[in-house]
């Protein structure tokens, strides 16, 4: 494989094909062997595709020349393995529908909310937080870099606030 990433920097054609290629078949070979214990079965087809696509996007320019590049595309086909595998979980696990309780009165949707008081009920770093991506318009990166975390971090964290606005919401309403 030698030089394959240098020359696929290059914007070689021939070396983005190879590199291509090599990622099908360890996409190929790692969803023949069920994927992770547990996940749902992926389409090697459409983790080749996704792997591709993350090794085009930062994966060429990431690969630092340490190991071997067959081991590096590897672990890009394996964490997409993983993160596929994950977030088909978690929409399986979203789209589950839970019988309603028939005895809890339904909160009315068009009812106001008392923002303030949600606002109010919420911790410092909650309210910061809200205030910066719905009010200030910030990017979640520019949120990330403000605070020093990851953008991941703040999205889960972004989450986290409006799930307890949303529970602060529903004992305001009597739910």
């Amino acid at each position: 494989m030698g030089d394959l990433f240098e020359a696929a920097r290059d914007n070689d054609p021939g070396a983005v094909a190879e590199l291509d290629r090599i990622v099908r078949g360890f996409a190929r070979r790692v969803c023949r062997g069920g994927g992770p214990p547990g996940a749902p079965e992926l389409d090697w087809e459409d983790v080749a595709q996704e792997a591709c696509h993350k090794l085009h996007a930062v994966g060429f320019e990431q690969y630092r020349g340490s190991g071997s590049e067959r081991s590096y595309l590897y672990s890009v086909v394996k964490a997409t393995v993983i993160q596929m595998a994950r977030s088909s979980s978690r929409r399986q696990r979203r789209e589950l529908v839970v019988a309603p309780d028939e005895t809890a009165p339904t909160p009315d949707p068009h009812a106001p909310l008392d923002v303030r008081r949600i606002l109010a009920a919420l911790d410092a770093a909650c309210r910061d937080l809200i205030e910066r991506l719905f009010l200030r318009d910030d990017s979640y990166a520019e949120a990330a870099r403000d605070l020093g975390l990851a953008e991941s971090s703040v999205r889960a964290k972004l989450s986290r606030c409006l799930k307890r606005a949303r529970q602060i919401a529903n004992e305001g309403d009597g739910s």
